[in-house]
């Protein structure tokens, strides 16, 4: 029989959080605005060889922020990813099947 102590740290080895779920869940792993903002900031993020411009991008966010699968405003549960990092970028489309909320940007 598994004590606490064995499940905790099987719960660790396999990546669970001591909740239980997924550490993207665990409030020692959240990620705030700011931490958002602060990845945004990079330069990477207003190059216009990897960035959508920002009607796009506000267009995108309206997308996810209308879809079931966005989770606590700011991560989908389709992929994992911080949706307002993720819309920014050209090369990502919608992980739902056929990219259904948006795809890949290409150049008017």
């Amino acid at each position: 029989m598994m004590t606490a102590e064995d499940r905790q740290v099987a719960r660790r080895q396999s990546g669970q959080s001591e909740s239980g779920g997924c550490r993207g869940c665990d409030p020692a792993y959240r990620v705030t605005e700011a931490d958002i903002d602060r990845i945004l900031s990079a330069p990477m993020f207003s190059s216009p060889l990897h960035a959508v411009p920002d009607d796009v991008y506000e267009s995108r966010l309206a997308v996810c922020r209308a879809c079931p699968k966005l989770s606590g405003g700011s991560t989908c549960v389709a992929c994992g990813c911080y949706v307002r990092v993720a819309a920014k970028l050209k090369a990502k489309r919608c992980p739902l099947p056929g990219g259904a909320g948006w795809g890949v940007y290409a150049e008017p």
